[in-house]
């Protein structure tokens, strides 16, 4: 295919997330030598964490790493490939810590550990998930990395590899808040130190001469600039600022916020909210640090999976404790051994805790500048900084589901006074219309390319999202051993016509040539539309915000406390009462309000 663009083309990328960063990596690599990335946020600033000021799900503390894709295998592929990358970053950043992050990262040089990830549930076998993530491992030769805690010759090889220590390490069966404990550890899986990362890789970009434009002024984007000759031509963009900057190719990759700039989006792509609660462990309690350090302790995935995270106490991700200090304050370099020296030691432990069970959407009204066109319904994140609500606490229905799994789950944590709970957060994804990724043109455009929709589940990628970006730029046909489909064949991706008109209102709606990555079936797709509506809680579940959002109000939210009855002895009776086996109690359900 021909080529479109040379090495001198100026190119403009919207948003210095994982998908604007990666991007712009591989096209510096490739040679282009004029990139400029635009943001709203100044990742210079607050350095990529939620935990300084940022509002993005890039900027996170920590992410899954996970090769396991059940039957997809063209994931579990490009899984691995990303490892290979992780783990040589991690090495560069581990021997050879550039001094200008050092005032940058958020915890110690790493970016990547192997802890492990505890997959856990409370059935008497492994729900359907499980079963085909061990078949998947088992045909790549790698059944020896998991270890099912009800088979005994895993469990004899656990103890004799170490990783036994970590596949009860909540102690749920020995403390009977289980009837059943199925479960798997993967020991190929783990943490990715996620504001790291993204610290490291805008460093890479650097070095390879891309300009960063960040802040709320000079990088927030007003408008795309369209060719007053041909419609169809992106000339470039202006700025909240009143700057103009021209492109001969504009890449959106502003996560969430794409659709609000670019109306093709509307039904594929859409902002949802997950749901964050951080707690502060002091220094004094090292015990409970080194209890819950990724030494000992691997991620906890509770009811995980399509199948089962819906349910009630479903959907939790516990993650390791980390010390968290700015790093680089505390480390300088030794001018006689030219080794690092940690002079301050962090001083506190950070666990994270997020939820999946029920993602909710912001809808909003979205004015066209073309006075022909209707106004858009768009689901606009609500985010810290999302002026003049900034918004930092949590749906209630979500928030006692968190307070209850984390006192069945964690006692340790919750009878301990001086563990605070520093931040909660509604964590904003990009979720498209099948949980897969975007990397196209935008129909009806010559130089707008969109690469978004990570979908809860890119991160783990980011080192390699920006090789498709770099394809679609050098006019490269996408490897067909990760299945990037062409739209326009009806081979590659068939949908029913009753979906196309439940999602787009429209009858006559064609594709028109988006590319997505195929991970669920559309068998799949269809139950995911029919979630129950009775856990609403005042804000619009997605998918598909443009449906039924009259009248939707942002509502019902709480602050986070331990407050189950203002005393000592009202938390240690629900401690020692309470089991993940438990149904919704009378007043979890007064909390679900009918629409």
């Amino acid at each position: 295919m021909e080529k479109p663009f040379s090495k001198d083309s100026k190119i403009i990328i919207i948003g210095a997330g994982i998908f604007g960063l990666s991007s712009a990596l591989h096209l510096a690599e490739a040679g282009y030598r004029n990139i400029k990335v635009f943001d709203r946020l100044d990742f210079n600033q607050i350095n990529y964490t939620f935990l300084e000021g940022a509002d993005t799900a890039s900027a996170d503390i920590n992410k899954y790493f996970r090769i396991f894709y059940a039957d997809k295998i063209h994931y579990q592929k490009l899984a691995f490939e990303a490892s290979e990358i992780w783990e040589n970053w991690n090495k560069q950043v581990k021997f050879n810590i550039p001094k200008e992050l050092l005032n940058q990262f958020n915890s110690n040089p790493k970016i990547f550990e192997r802890c492990g990830i505890l997959r856990l549930d409370d059935v008497p076998g492994n729900p359907p998930e499980e079963k085909e993530n061990l078949k998947s491992f088992s045909r790549e030769n790698l059944r020896a990395t998991q270890y099912d805690l009800n088979n005994k010759d895993d469990i004899k090889r656990a103890k004799a590899t170490g990783w036994f220590k970590k596949l009860d390490p909540l102690g749920l069966k020995e403390r009977n808040k289980v009837k059943y404990l199925s479960g798997v550890l993967d020991s190929t899986g783990g943490l990715l130190y996620a504001s790291n990362a993204c610290i490291y890789c805008k460093y890479l970009c650097e070095k390879l001469n891309v300009k960063f434009i960040l802040g709320n002024e000079k990088g927030f984007i007003q408008e795309l600039v369209y060719s007053k000759i041909d419609p169809s031509l992106v000339t470039g963009i202006i700025t909240k600022d009143k700057l103009k900057y021209k492109g001969d190719l504009v890449i959106m990759a502003a996560g969430p916020w794409s659709t609000k700039f670019i109306p093709q989006l509307d039904g594929i792509n859409e902002a949802t909210s997950g749901t964050v609660v951080v707690l502060e462990v002091p220094q004094e309690r090292q015990d409970l640090i080194h209890k819950y350090s990724p030494e000992n302790f691997p991620i906890v995935s509770w009811k995980m999976g399509h199948s089962r995270e819906k349910e009630y106490l479903g959907g939790f991700g516990l993650f390791p404790c980390y010390l968290y200090e700015n790093y680089g304050k505390g480390i300088q370099d030794d001018t006689i051994t030219g080794f690092k020296t940690n002079l301050k030691k962090p001083e506190k432990g950070i666990i994270k805790i997020l939820t999946r069970q029920i993602k909710y959407t912001n809808p909003q009204i979205v004015k066209n500048s073309n006075n022909n066109d209707d106004d858009r319904v768009v689901s606009i994140p609500l985010t810290s900084n999302s002026g003049p609500f900034f918004e930092k606490r949590i749906v209630k229905y979500n928030l006692k589901q968190i307070k209850k799994f984390l006192t069945i789950a964690c006692p340790d944590l919750v009878l301990e006074p001086r563990v605070k709970i520093i931040a909660t957060r509604l964590l904003w994804y990009t979720d498209t219309i099948n949980n897969d990724f975007l990397f196209d043109y935008v129909p009806n455009t010559k130089n707008l390319i969109v690469t978004t929709g990570g979908s809860g589940h890119a991160f783990k990628f980011f080192p390699v999202l920006g090789r498709f970006t770099k394809e679609l730029v050098e006019g490269i046909k996408a490897d067909e051993n990760y299945k990037i489909n062409n739209i326009d064949d009806p081979k590659d991706f068939e949908l029913p016509d009753e979906l196309l008109f439940l999602e787009t209102g429209d009858k006559n709606f064609k594709f028109d040539k988006w590319m997505l990555h195929n991970i669920f079936s559309w068998d799949n797709k269809l139950k995911s539309l029919k979630y129950d509506l009775d856990d609403l809680n005042g804000l619009k579940e997605g998918l598909r915000s443009k449906r039924n959002i009259k009248n939707q109000i942002l509502s019902s939210f709480g602050s986070f406390d331990w407050s189950f009855g203002k005393n000592y002895a009202e938390i240690l009776k629900r401690v020692n009462e309470w089991t993940l086996n438990d149904k919704p109690d009378m007043e979890d359900k007064k909390l679900k309000p009918k629409l």
